[in-house]
């Protein structure tokens, strides 16, 4: 079996109600793109650690 792979992108927006788990996936998946902005976090003291 032969596979090709190439090089691709992914764009768009996500919205999640306020969770500090989700605040806490958010910043660590924006951690791993080149450009992302996470918005609207829920800041607590867990959160501000990450």
């Amino acid at each position: 079996m032969n596979v090709t792979i190439t090089p691709s992108s992914v764009g768009g927006t996500a919205r999640a109600p306020p969770s500090k788990s989700y605040t806490h996936r958010a910043i660590l998946a924006a951690g791993y793109a080149d450009e992302a902005t996470v918005r609207d976090a829920l800041w607590s003291a867990d959160t501000q650690a990450t």
